[in-house]
């Protein structure tokens, strides 16, 4: 039980080294310097639980205070000890007994046996019945046999240091010194323990944040030890001193067992390190990853052998290699969809070529049969060829659009009204155990082409129909206001940070296994059976989402469905509301005006002066762009208009431009291009060209892009 104990005594190393013994033993103690100042202290702090004073004191000494205390009623109760070195006699004793101390001590004690002794004496008056206060009529008595006293002792005391004062004057300073020497050693120790105590808070500090505890095994003693920290790693109560294998074993994976067992139930003559990494379910089902190792250390030059281990919580870093894994995943995919896509641009290229002459060349019969006598077969030919072409043109389009090289206009759109359509027409192609679910919360708009979007859409809800089936499901479209900083975009790439609308469509159907998760935007990879699909599908959607600086994901496990996630950048403006225009005007036609077409290709160049020829212009052809350059810079008012292929070997379509406006800035000029990677309407309109046609072309494009050159240009 912890007292308060009044300490009173005038040299300060005794006071000292009295305070260290009784806060050792876990006491509270008060200190006064004399009598007066004790009783001082108790008017302020109130009565402690023991007096402890020394008997020879200046102002006031131990006796008189003793004699104070029990003559106050409110005090007399109060266990009162006096010690001394200088009042030895019996007689000083019953004095001390008969004003009412307690316990009469004469130095020097021992120290060990002083606490003891003074929780005995609190105890032993607290059990007594309660003391009386001293009578005013014994007062006379203290006061003679007090004087009587000190004068005894004060000329024995002069005579013994008479007599002894040539001794203690020549040990006085050894004594003093050692006593100092005692009191620094003391005040050394207790710097070393409390860095003792520092540092191993620090310890225990550092193995915290590092996640590892270790553990060691005695095999003479056939005992183990395991700190708090790696019970706590292993999931058990960090209270219990031991941990038997049959216990930890239950929760490591059978698998890992045998490794285990090495490192946490080794055999004694086992010399060799052992390690292991495993798996950890936790209680509240999360797993953590741990690695334990141990080895056998000697400890002592007897030869006598532990072994040792630690075991660490690898969690970080095991979840940081598997997200590296993904990402790597993630890159090569990127990579293998760049290098398709740039394949296919090159190959989109010689195919337009040739589409634009078999497409422009049927157009042309076609019109030609209208006024002709052809055998009702020849005209269906003609028919399929044009079907064709169209269809061929469609694919083109779809590879172009995988590949990134086909871009559409991007503006602020509201993507709820285009998912609320979307939805609307899939329902009714749906069957009745499927139902669509939206679910709007955000009203951001997102930069997008609400056409490729409702494509996306169209897309991603046919697969999940597919993937239900014939069963019960469900498909959900959520869409969110998400910001992605900087780490977050790292673990998507090709994502940057900033705003986006984030865009899930999930379905409950079957779900998908990781190699085809993998494949699932390659183009012609179709889990459809053959003949119910291109493959292009998620590919297109694939580069749609590169087009909008956007991206998308996909999760899937078998039997538990699927979730593509889309991330639009987020608009600032407001969405304008989509629309889709048709040209159906007739025709414009010309006057008679001379038109230069340029392009490397022959057939391109032949089907295109005939084409134009029927619209009512002059054309000439040329196949080589550097002659091309010198003519209109020798000639640059022969020509009322010049129509170019971008794509030419020597100079392009844009470096022949650029040579003849140098001479002849008014020249109108109109760009034609085989895909939209090599140029697009809005940089051919930065250049200065007055229109922009795609192959392949069609008489409509193609007239509508002339009249509208010729009437930009000032005449």
């Amino acid at each position: 039980m912890t007292h308060t104990i009044l300490v009173v005594e005038d040299n300060r190393n005794s006071i000292y080294l009295m305070e260290q013994m009784l806060t050792e033993a876990g006491h509270r103690v008060q200190k006064a310097g004399n009598g007066q100042e004790a009783l001082d202290l108790i008017k302020v702090k109130g009565l402690p639980d023991l007096i402890v004073s020394d008997a020879l004191m200046p102002t006031m000494d131990g006796f008189e205070l003793c004699h104070s205390i029990r003559r106050d009623p409110q005090r007399c109760h109060v266990p009162f000890v006096l010690y001394t070195a200088t009042f030895t006699d019996a007689s000083d004793e019953h004095f001390a007994k008969e004003i009412g101390a307690d316990l009469y001590l004469i130095k020097p004690f021992e120290p060990e046996k002083l606490v003891p002794r003074f929780e005995q004496v609190i105890t032993e008056v607290r059990a007594a019945p309660p003391r009386p206060p001293t009578p005013p009529q014994k007062q006379h008595n203290f006061l003679e046999g007090h004087s009587r006293r000190m004068s005894v002792k004060l000329e024995a005391k002069v005579d013994e240091l008479s007599a002894s004062n040539a001794a203690l004057a020549s040990s006085e300073a050894e004594i003093r010194e050692l006593n100092n020497k005692l009191v620094d050693s003391i005040r050394r120790l207790e710097v070393e323990v409390e860095e003792r105590r520092r540092v191993a808070t620090e310890l225990q500090l550092g193995l915290k944040v590092a996640a590892m505890g270790s553990f060691g095994f005695d095999f003479d003693r056939g005992t183990s030890w395991w700190t708090a920290e790696a019970l706590a790693l292993l999931g058990f109560s960090t209270h219990q001193k031991h941990l038997a294998w049959s216990s930890l074993a239950t929760r490591i994976p059978e698998e890992k067992r045998a490794s285990a067992a090495a490192v946490f139930s080794p055999e004694p003559d086992d010399p060799q390190s052992r390690e292991v990494e495993f798996t950890l379910v936790q209680p509240d089902g999360s797993h953590r990853f741990l690695y334990a190792h141990s080895e056998l250390v000697e400890v002592d030059e007897s030869g006598e052998s532990r072994r040792i281990g630690v075991i660490r919580d690898i969690s970080i870093r095991r979840r940081g290699e598997l997200d590296r894994l993904k990402l790597e995943r993630r890159l090569r995919q990127s990579q293998k969809m760049e290098a398709i896509g740039n394949l296919a641009g090159g190959i989109a290229h010689d195919f337009n070529n040739i589409l634009a002459v078999i497409a422009a060349t049927s157009e042309l019969l076609e019109i030609d049969a209208a006024t002709s006598e052809l055998p009702q077969r020849w005209r269906d030919g003609i028919g399929d060829i044009r079907e064709a072409s169209r269809r061929a043109r469609d694919l083109v389009n779809q590879i172009l659009m995988f590949s990134r090289n086909e871009r559409a206009e991007i503006t602020a759109l509201d993507l709820r009204q285009i998912i609320e359509e979307a939805a609307n027409q899939v329902t009714s192609t749906m069957p009745a155990h499927v139902v669509i679910r939206p679910h709007f919360k955000t009203k951001r708009s997102a930069l997008a082409n609400s056409n490729q979007v409702h494509r996306i859409l169209l897309n991603l809800c046919t697969n999940a129909k597919h993937a239900i089936g014939h069963h019960p499901g469900e498909i959900t479209i959520n869409l969110h206001h998400v910001e992605l900083n900087k780490s977050g975009a790292a673990r998507r790439p090709p994502l940057t940070p900033g705003h986006y609308l984030k865009l899930e469509v999930i379905d409950t159907g079957c779900g998908m296994d990781e190699e085809t998760v993998q494949r699932v935007f390659e183009p012609f990879y179709s889990t459809r059976p053959a003949g119910e699909g291109t493959g292009l599908g998620l590919a297109v959607v694939h580069g749609i989402m590169a087009n909008h600086n956007g991206a998308i994901f996909v999760d899937s496990n078998v039997g538990e469905g699927t979730t593509f996630t889309l991330f639009f950048p987020a608009a600032d403006e407001t969405p304008k509301p989509s629309s889709r225009t048709f040209a159906g005007q007739e025709l414009p036609v010309g006057k008679g005006e001379h038109i230069l077409v340029v392009d490397d290709e022959p057939a391109v160049a032949k089907v295109a002066t005939t084409l134009i020829s029927r619209l009512g212009y002059h054309v000439e052809t040329m196949t080589d762009s550097i002659a091309a350059r010198d003519r209109l810079r020798s000639e640059p008012l022969e020509f009322d208009l010049v129509v170019t292929d971008y794509f030419m070997p020597n100079l392009t379509g844009a470096d022949l431009a650029r040579a003849v406006w140098e001479k002849h800035p008014h020249l109108p000029m109109i760009m034609i291009v085989g895909f939209g990677g090599q140029m697009d309407a809005n940089r051919a309109k930065a250049e200065g060209f007055k229109a922009f046609v795609s192959k392949p072309f069609t008489m409509q494009t193609m007239a509508e892009a002339i009249a509208h050159g010729l009437a930009a240009t000032p005449r």
